[in-house]
């Protein structure tokens, strides 16, 4: 999703295949993020050992799954990513198309990529790594109308104490004790 869209749609570039300045700037800073993310990943590779007592007299060790695949396999992902970039995204999104091996649905492809491609990678896989490590804001829908507008349009980031109608005509915001008020006013209605 483009970093400048507007009511109008993403924002004007240079030509096609290419990005606007603010998704660039936005694609560099998750670059950066993602071997931090890698690091986060490996909390969730798994494997320990439990024990299952079958009888009083003998135990066994019985093995979990050693290995949580999907976050391996995003850490690997993620590996090929910033194998695949360069130092910057500005210089990254100006590469011409050059053969890379891609890994899809568990096999490897020869596939050609250019340089828009390789950083929208970026994103790609630093939204999947985000949803996993969970570090950033999560939109929680409302299920009250807005007071406002009436419109089913009210929400807000998870651990935050605002609730914001998404609504672009109304847009008000209330604090999470008024749109309680709010809720218990609409259930004796």
């Amino acid at each position: 999703m483009c970093q400048a869209a507007d009511d109008d749609g993403p924002a004007s570039t240079t030509g096609p295949g290419t990005l606007c300045p603010a998704c660039i700037v936005e694609l560099q800073k998750q670059l950066e993020e993602l071997p931090h993310l890698a690091m986060a990943l490996k909390a969730f590779l798994g494997g320990s050992m439990k024990m299952s007592y079958t009888s009083k007299v003998k135990s066994t060790p019985e093995p979990q799954a050693p290995l949580n695949v999907a976050a391996a396999d995003l850490i690997d992902e993620i590996g090929d990513v910033i194998d695949r970039a360069e130092d910057t995204v500005l210089a990254l999104v100006q590469m011409p198309a050059e053969p890379f091996v891609v890994w899809v649905k568990g096999r490897p492809r020869d596939r050609y990529l250019d340089g828009v491609d390789r950083a929208l990678d970026i994103g790609r896989v630093h939204r999947k790594a985000s949803k996993v490590v969970g570090l950033h804001e999560t939109w929680q829908r409302r299920h009250a109308p807005c007071p406002s507008c009436e419109q089913q349009s009210l929400g807000g980031f998870i651990g935050t104490n605002i609730i914001q109608c998404t609504n672009e005509d109304c847009q008000i915001q209330m604090d999470l004790d008024e749109y309680e008020k709010w809720c218990v006013i609409k259930a004796r209605e």
